[in-house]
This record gives C-alpha cells, structure tokens and sequence, in this order.
C-alpha cells in the first residue's frame, strides 16, 4: 500500500519550504502529498508562495505525486462572492499541479450555539452550492470530494443525503473517507464507511481518545454527547482501524492513505507499518 504525507508535508512546507519539505517526506518512505489550503474559514496559504509550476516541478524531482488536494472551507461564509471565485482558483490549482481529486469541507464548525439553524435549514442552499463546484471540477478533470466533517455533513445520513443528491447529476463526486470525523458526533466511522465506503476515493486516518472528563490537552474538542476527543495515534484510541480498512478494501478502495496528524520521523514511520499491518492482515484472512 502507499502512503501519502498531509500534515507533515504542509508543516514542513510552512517552515521550511518546499524543497525541504519534499525531500524529507521522500525520506521517510511516503509516495505523494496532500495540499492545504482555506476559504473563507482563513486566508489562502499558498497563493502568493508557490506557483503550480514550481509546485508540480519539484515533486515530480522527488518522483512524488499529488494524491489530493483539499480545501478547509466554509460554504456558507458571509463573502459568498469571494468563495466562489476563491474556491475556483483553488481547483484551478489542483487541476494544474496534476492533483486527480479536490476535496472540500462544507461546514466545519463542531461547536454548537443559540440559535443555529437545522440539517434542513440549510441543506438546499448548501447542496445547489456544492454542485456547482462538483461541476467545475468535473470541467477542469478533476474529482470533487467529500468528508465526514463538521456538526451538519458528517455520519452516514448527514453525509450520505448531500452525497446522494450530488451523485444524481456530478458522476465525479465521491468520499474522502476520513477514518475518524464521524467520531466528532458521537458516530461509529464503521458504520459511515458500511454505509458509504463504496465512494471512497481518497482515505485520511486519525484516532481519537474519548472520555467523560476534559484532560486539558490543546486541541480538545467536545462531542454533541458531551464526550472529550482528543486526536492521538492510530491505535490509541477508540477507532476500529482494521474493521474501516477492511471494509474499505472489500468495497474495492486500493488508493493511497493519508496520514492526517504529525509526529517525529520515528512515530511517522513507526504508523505507517502499523497501518500497513492492519491492511496486510486482512489479505492473510482472506488467503
């Protein structure tokens, strides 16, 4: 199996650059990279930094690949002119860095407030906006994704009703089936991807620890049940890795899998075999 390098390749691209970036990525065995960027959630990162040229240049010198590339985006943000052209600009980018998918989040947020309006409230608004930008990757070659995320489009009927509804006029819509998102509502990722792992065309992996009460650790989020989530390494935590990569496999997903969080080069390297375990295991069942 490949595995392709996401947060440890925009961190070192942040600090570093990019040569630093692609090289040491190389070095610890990863076959392609994830890109980053934001609209209308914060402003772009790479813009101004990197041409695609020089972008698709130096990873083709590190024989590296652009597995995907994913947007952190707000659908729903009060500038709804500049998402659009912005969002545009991204797949444009994608599409020119030979990147096969463009994945983007619609509505992020986790945290519940007064007032907030229903699923239904804004499905219609946010289905007829994500079409349009499913039809412009499809102009541009390119396939539009979709994550478990946020409080609204996450868990297999949040998510499964907006991609159901894209997959009647966009042939190119399909999952990026982040192995841990469904976790941030209280919802078994085994289920989410029993549901919908026949659409998965890009995997990220993530765990989380879960508990009745905070830990005080940075990045702590809280569950709609009231659990504490706090990302650790896979296997750390509650999710059930090798039953995910299992079904994923048995639905035909062979793509490559992005490691979604960051460590030293030992944790990076040390995650890897034991993803790789997990998924050599269910060829050892099945022979």
């Amino acid at each position: 199996m490949k595995f392709t390098a996401y947060n440890l390749f925009m961190a070192d691209l942040s600090k570093k650059g990019l040569d630093y970036a692609a090289e040491h990525c190389s070095s610890l065995g990863f076959d392609s990279v994830e890109l980053l960027d934001f609209c209308g959630t914060a402003p772009s990162t790479l813009k101004e930094r990197f041409s695609a040229a020089e972008m698709r240049n130096t990873l083709e010198k590190y024989d590296f690949k652009v597995a995907c590339f994913s947007s952190y985006a707000n659908i729903l943000c009060e500038d709804r002119e500049y998402f659009d052209r912005e969002i545009r600009r991204q797949i444009d980018y994608a599409a020119a860095i030979g990147s096969p998918h463009f994945h983007h989040t619609v509505i992020p947020g986790l945290k519940m407030y007064e007032g907030m309006p229903s699923y239904d409230d804004v499905f219609e608004e946010v289905a007829e906006r994500t079409e349009s930008i499913a039809k412009y990757c499809q102009e541009r070659g390119i396939n539009c994704l979709y994550e478990p995320q946020g409080l609204y489009f996450n868990g297999k009927e949040g998510l499964g009703r907006l991609l159901n509804r894209l997959s009647e006029t966009c042939p190119n819509v399909g999952m990026c089936a982040d192995l841990g998102n469904s976790i941030d509502v209280d919802c078994d990722p085994v289920g989410v991807m029993e549901t919908l792992g026949n659409l998965a065309k890009h995997v990220h992996i993530k765990d989380y620890l879960v508990s009745d009460e905070s830990l005080g650790l940075r990045g702590e989020i809280r569950s709609p049940a009231g659990k504490y989530l706090n990302e650790v390494l896979p296997g750390k935590g509650v999710l059930r890795l090798g039953e995910c990569l299992r079904i994923l496999k048995t639905k035909g997903y062979d793509g490559p899998i992005a490691l979604e969080y960051l460590g030293d080069d030992e944790t990076m390297k040390n995650s890897m075999e034991y993803v790789r375990k997990l998924w050599e295991e269910y060829n050892y069942e099945q022979n």
